[in-house]
C-alpha cells in the first residue's frame, strides 16, 4: 500500500478489515489531505500513534469509521480536543467508534 502517499487527491478510503493495515499505512494515509472518508474498521494491526497521525492531519474528515480497533482508547478520545474541528463539531457527519472495557484495576473500590 505503498502507493497511498501519491494519491493527495483521494476523498474517500474504504480498508475495513484488512489485516496488514498499521501505523505505518495510516502514515500514508493521513499524506490524503483531501480524505472526508475514512473507514478502517476491524483493521486490528492499528495502535493510537497511527490514529493520532490520522486524526492529526486530516483536516477534512467528517466520516471516520473504527469500530474493533482497540487503540482507540478512553484516552484518545478525551484528546479530540486537540484535534481538527472537522472531528469535534457540527461538520461531522458520521463518527463511529467501540471503545474497549475500563479495566477494573483502574475503578475505585468503595
Amino acid at each position: 500500500m505503498l502507493f497511498l502517499g501519491n494519491l493527495r487527491k483521494l476523498t474517500k478510503l474504504t480498508l475495513s478489515g484488512i489485516s496488514n493495515v498499521d501505523d505505518t499505512i495510516c502514515q500514508q494515509i493521513s499524506t490524503c489531505t483531501k480524505l472526508n472518508f475514512l473507514d478502517l474498521n476491524y483493521c486490528l494491526k492499528i495502535q493510537t500513534a497511527g490514529l493520532q497521525c490520522i486524526l492529526s492531519c486530516l483536516n477534512s474528515l467528517t466520516h471516520l469509521e473504527v469500530l474493533g480497533i482497540r487503540a482507540y482508547s478512553h484516552q484518545l478520545l478525551t484528546q479530540l480536543s486537540y484535534y481538527p474541528k472537522s472531528i469535534i463539531s457540527d461538520s461531522v457527519e458520521f463518527f463511529s467508534f467501540s471503545l474497549p472495557p475500563i479495566p477494573t484495576s483502574s475503578l475505585v473500590q468503595g
